[in-house]
């Protein structure tokens, strides 16, 4: 299987990191631009892999190379597989995508050489075949980070001066992002943190609250120390809305 996929040329950063994360239930390999990436792939788990040096600015092809098997239909596969690339820039933008319909795929039934003539990309690629959800990996989350979704309503600000989000939380340091772009971060110091709401372009938005765990908490000094076995968790242990009103006060 082939999946073709664009990087786009209007971030002006240069790549930090791309990761491969991928769920088979099956044995398989992937090649990324013509170079395979021996990577070891272990099937009915959640694997994730360093691409960051195979995956470039522009158009990048990835093939996968699984076991060829049907199941009781020739129509029906037995195993199915989930991927998701993950890329990061050096400005803190990210680009995320994942094996649904956006994910443009084609069968090959061979894989053309490394050397010699190139294959003419795109090779008719379509939209993917979706199959069930699979219980067993879906909800798996990334092992160095925990994720958390808060939607804003249109009208969130109606009646007020300002809004803030005030987070208790565990672990190293909490990015939020609209989408793709970081909007605000914060390094913990064991403290609660509070963040303005008031910008531009969040009505009816999903923000996700990303919390990267604590690491190295021997080397770390605070005056509010994290209880001993904190090391390597991440929650929010509360959170609220804190809203700011504004009046207007004639004296005689």
């Amino acid at each position: 299987m082939a999946a073709y996929f664009t990087v786009r040329y209007g971030n002006p950063s240069n790549i930090k990191s791309a990761r491969l994360i991928l769920a088979p239930e099956s044995e398989c390999r992937f090649r990324v631009n013509d170079k395979w990436c021996e990577q070891v792939i272990k099937p009915g788990e959640l694997n994730v892999l360093d691409i960051t040096g195979y995956v470039q600015k522009g158009d990048n092809v990835l093939l996968f190379d699984f076991p060829f098997a049907i199941g009781p239909s020739a129509s029906k596969p037995v195993a199915a597989f989930a991927a998701r690339v993950l890329i990061e820039y050096f400005n803190s933008d990210r680009l995320d995508f994942s094996t649904d319909r956006s994910w443009l795929t084609t069968d090959l039934y061979y894989f053309p050489a490394t050397y010699g003539s190139k294959p003419v990309y795109p090779l008719s690629f379509v939209a993917p075949e979706t199959t069930e959800a699979r219980t067993v990996l879906r909800d798996q989350p990334l092992p160095d980070r925990v994720v958390y979704t808060l939607p804003l309503s249109g009208n969130y600000l109606e009646g007020l001066n300002n809004l803030y989000l005030a987070v208790q939380y565990r672990g190293d340091r909490i990015a939020v992002r609209t989408g793709n772009k970081l909007i605000a971060d914060n390094l913990n110091n064991n403290t609660g943190w509070l963040m303005d709401l008031r910008r531009t372009g969040l009505e009816c938005r999903d923000l996700q609250l990303e919390l990267r765990p604590w690491q190295h908490l021997d080397k770390m000094y605070f005056d509010n120390p994290p209880a001993r076995g904190e090391e390597g968790k991440a929650a929010i242990d509360a959170i609220r809305l804190v809203p700011e009103y504004r009046a207007l006060l004639h004296m005689p």
